[in-house]
């Protein structure tokens, strides 16, 4: 009897697999590629090419595909895929300016090509950073709330994402990098609209010189900038500068320590879309100011040529040192921001909710924190059904005027509340789940008690454990009002697969890009994600989609 391999596969079959593996092996299953030096780098974390280096970004990881770009000498990397070997290189897939590649980490089994960076990385919604152990020992993500102000409208801020430095070498003031959609700045901040429109133009043409403005405002005096310069990120540009603050007086006093001035390296940026715009605020050593000048006298005839002139010896001071960490590792850590990043896989914890043999539901925890219910039976003058309400405890948003809820009617209960509107709009929509029409501008919500517009944005349809259905966005406002955040609206219409139960879920939403009432919420909307609402619509929609109902007398 002839002995076969494990498997039945021949020697041919063995030796062309053999061949097959030699030739493109994830690198994790050896430490070091066929002719290649030792593999340094890491998936997640930065990688410089080399000063004298340069290097080939190509369309796989194989020498012979096409170089998509020469990528320069001290140009940083993201690696995002790998290691592989093939061809004696040790490959790596890579992001470089909006760019994915694969780049090779070494030319022989000596000589680099790569130079690992390790870094902290971070991302928050779409907004995307890595810090260096220089000046972090981690990155903490946060949401700050809008804040307005009617007495104060130049300090108003919008809602913003931001990044926290953790660890940073200069405690105190908090080293921040917040970003900010442009269209919520200019709606609650009159000064908003010129300050960025200053920006843009001095980003895209690039002077020596210019006046910079903080924006959110703050209640302080720029006294000093100087270190101007330039620095790309990976979906956008920025100018940066150390500036000196002051704390506002009525009698301005020159910046030192015992005066409450302070030092910053100062970013300022917005995407190549103008719609997000990035300030970053961290503190520098306070040694870089002076401790106090004696006998200033701040009412002294001569009072402001004096503050002129120690403010001029200071800049001309500031505009030599060299900052330690230096300049070159905070403009290295902006120029990771990638604002446009694809939002990061939510981990999403569930618990399961079920009413007896009847349904159950799987709704996240940060969605919810329990599901209560109750059968109501609505006066019969009202021509409304009885029906099944299931409440959302601890919603993120607060609405009292519409609470979130899931609200499951027999048709049959619609049918006998002799609701002539209502029944016509469910036989409607049942046709609409047959056909799937792409216009559903027209689309209505039956048994909705109050003034309620068409869908805003596209509506989607989705399939349920037990049904099919559509989901989309409204506002809560007559047709043509101006709409805000409050107004906004998540919508799931969707009927059995043996048609006897229609479902509404209906959740108030918020979201940062209509702080201020807007005439177009549509033109908004195109451009927001599942992210930038709270809470996150895809969490909605998988609340929705895990629905299980059973038919029961």
């Amino acid at each position: 009897m002839r002995t076969r391999w494990p498997g039945s596969y021949s020697i041919w079959g063995l030796l062309i697999i053999g061949l097959m593996l030699f030739f493109s092996i994830p690198a994790d299953a050896q430490s070091t590629c066929p002719g290649s030096a030792p593999a340094r780098l890491q998936v997640g974390e930065q990688a410089m090419v080399l000063p004298d280096a340069g290097i080939n970004l190509r369309s796989s990881g194989t020498a012979d595909s096409p170089i998509l770009e020469i990528v320069p000498g001290g140009a940083y990397l993201r690696v995002t895929s790998g290691p592989v070997c093939n061809g004696g290189f040790t490959w790596w897939q890579v992001e470089w300016q909006e760019m994915a590649g694969w780049v090779a980490e070494s030319f022989d089994e000596q000589t680099y090509y790569l130079e690992p960076i390790r870094t902290f990385d971070a991302q928050n919604g779409t907004m995307r950073l890595s810090a260096f152990p220089e000046l972090a020992e981690g990155v903490q993500s946060a949401v700050i709330q809008s804040l307005q102000d009617d007495q104060s409208p130049r300090f108003n801020a919008s809602t913003g994402l931001q990044f926290i430095l953790e660890g940073y070498p200069y405690p105190g003031t908090a080293a921040t990098i917040t970003a900010y959609n442009t269209t919520a700045m200019r709606a609650i901040n009159p000064n908003a609209g010129d300050i960025l429109d200053a920006l843009r133009s001095t980003l895209d043409n690039r002077p020596p010189t210019t006046d910079l403005v903080l924006l959110p405002g703050l209640p302080v005096t720029v006294d000093i900038v100087t270190q101007i310069g330039y620095v790309d990120f990976i979906d956008g540009s920025g100018i940066r500068a150390i500036i000196v603050l002051s704390m506002e007086r009525e009698k301005p006093l020159p910046p030192t320590q015992d005066n409450m001035a302070f030092a910053f390296y100062l970013f300022q940026g917005l995407d190549i879309t103008n719609t997000t715009y990035i300030q970053a605020l961290l503190p520098l050593s306070s040694e870089l100011l002076p401790v106090s000048v004696p006998n200033f006298n701040p009412d002294a005839p001569n009072a402001e040529q004096q503050r002129t002139q120690l403010i001029h010896e200071l800049e001309t001071e500031l505009s030599q040192v060299t900052l330690s960490p230096s300049i070159d590792v905070y403009d290295r850590m902006m120029a990771s921001l990638y604002t446009s990043a694809t939002p990061a896989p939510i981990a999403v914890q569930t618990e399961r909710y079920t009413y007896g043999n009847a349904l159950y539901l799987d709704y996240p925890t940060t969605v919810a924190e329990g599901i209560e219910l109750n059968v109501l039976n609505p006066a019969p003058e009202r021509r409304m059904p009885r029906y099944l309400e299931l409440s959302l405890v601890n919603y993120p948003v607060i609405d009292f005027l519409h609470p979130p809820v899931i609200r499951i009617y027999r048709v049959s209960d619609v049918q006998l509340a002799r609701n002539e509107e209502a029944v016509a709009a469910i036989d409607i929509f049942k046709n609409i789940l047959l056909t799937k029409p792409t216009d559903l501008s027209g689309l209505t919500l039956p048994l909705f008690s109050g003034p309620i517009q068409p869908p805003l944005d596209t509506p989607a349809y989705v399939r349920f454990h037990s049904g099919s259905g559509v989901v989309y966005i409204t506002s809560m406002t007559e047709s043509g009002q101006p709409v805000e955040s409050r107004d906004l609206l998540f919508v799931f219409q969707g009927m059995t697969n043996d048609s006897e139960f229609y479902v509404q879920g209906l959740f108030p939403l918020a979201s940062a890009a209509f702080q201020q009432p807007t005439d177009d919420p549509a033109s908004i909307i195109a451009t927001l994600l599942d992210v930038n609402y709270t809470p996150d619509l895809s969490l909605l929609r998988m609340l929705m989609t895990s629905l299980q109902i059973s038919p029961t007398n």
